[in-house]
């Protein structure tokens, strides 16, 4: 998940970042330690004179808090963005990653999905693994940016090698679905493995079955090893707590202050969405739609819709598809294309000019159906 992007400017000029002076860091850790009791109130009083004299980890502290206490209430909410907003003007990386979460799901603002990716692209930049996820989902799905899945894999691999689970479970999807590499189930089993210690359940359930299908142990440990050279540490990134609305209870045992978490926003566990349907439709008319047709350089840019393990799934979803939404794909006849060295069928939308015809296709597409996945590709 990372480099080679080109943000533009990402430093701010004469930012100045105030450290705190050690009365200041004492009081800033016992407001910590009443925010891990949940004694919200006694935290906010701690931190605010803090906030106020420009300590940026109070003022994001102050961010995470109000967010935990805001459920739908909007003005709490926008005391929350002003507490982040003033420490990411500091490049608070925590604040920035959680301000773009808030922009990119519009809570308490309005949703900008290009104020979202700025703001996780300096974080990222300052090292926050989740930025770094955030950034591959943006890629991904084009939100904010337009979709590049070398870069959606770069950015996802940084945040995996940083050790953020849900970002090797997409790193092992990379590779067991063939997204911009060759399929390869051994990659794949390593970085669910690796997703796996750190209790990450859809993470197990794929690197179980990948197992079942023979995949050797001793692959996946010598891949896992090489990754594990090549990073110093993959393994494990402890999350820090507490989440938003998550209660966390005092712990005389607690050897070491718990820093307020990032906001793990979006928070998808799956790569790939389908359109979900709930009962069998009768198929539409297909306009010229091939079973197994062979996308060669002809087809020019093509849209990805989804990628099934079965060919009898590949089939449903694009019967089913185009029952449902004929209207969306008129012109863009469905096809589905066999993965080359393994048994997996990837589903695409044909007929779009160039990559503007393409976004504005997916951009369509995606207002008409929720979570519907669309990347455009040059085949």
């Amino acid at each position: 998940m990372h480099k080679t992007a080109a943000f533009g400017l990402l430093l701010l000029a004469a930012a100045v970042l105030v450290l705190p002076t050690s009365t200041a860091l004492a009081n800033y850790e016992q407001g910590l330690r009443a925010f891990n009791a949940a004694a919200y109130a006694q935290a906010e009083t701690i931190w605010e004179p803090l906030a106020e004299d420009g300590d940026a980890r109070a003022q994001y502290a102050l961010g995470v808090l109000y967010e935990t206490k805001a459920g739908a209430d909007e003005v709490v909410l926008e005391k929350a963005i002003h507490w982040y907003s003033r420490a990411a003007a500091q490049n608070h990386p925590d604040a920035l990653t959680n301000l773009g979460g808030l922009y990119a799901q519009g809570s308490g603002v309005a949703r900008d999905t290009t104020k979202a990716f700025s703001l996780w692209s300096r974080a990222a930049n300052l090292g926050n693994a989740l930025a770094a996820y955030n950034l591959g989902l943006a890629y991904y799905r084009g939100e904010g940016v337009l979709a590049d899945i070398a870069k959606s894999r770069e950015w996802f691999k940084q945040s995996a090698e940083s050790g953020l689970a849900d970002a090797q479970f997409a790193m092992g999807q990379v590779y067991l679905l063939g997204v911009g590499v060759d399929a390869d189930s051994v990659a794949a089993l390593t970085w669910f493995s690796l997703a796996e210690r750190q209790g990450h359940e859809a993470a197990a359930e794929e690197a179980r079955k990948l197992r079942e299908t023979g995949v050797g142990l001793q692959e996946e440990m010598a891949a896992s090893t090489e990754i594990e050279e090549r990073t110093d540490s993959v393994a494990v990134v402890e999350a820090a707590a507490p989440k938003p609305n998550e209660e966390i209870l005092p712990d005389d045992a607690q050897s070491a202050i718990v820093e307020p978490s990032q906001t793990d926003v979006p928070a998808p566990q799956v790569i790939e969405q389908q359109a979900s349907v709930s009962a069998p439709v009768e198929p539409a008319a297909e306009s010229g739609a091939d079973d197994d047709a062979s996308l060669g350089s002809d087809k020019g840019i093509v849209v990805w819709l989804g990628t099934f393990g079965d060919r009898d799934d590949a089939e449903e979803f694009r019967r089913k598809t185009l029952a449902l939404y004929k209207g969306l794909f008129a012109g863009h006849p469905i096809s589905i294309v066999p993965l080359g060295g393994s048994s997996g069928y990837r589903v695409f939308a044909q007929g779009m000019v160039d990559g503007a015809d393409a976004e504005v296709f997916c951009r369509t597409l995606r207002a008409g159906i929720e979570n519907a996945y669309c990347a455009a590709l040059a085949l």
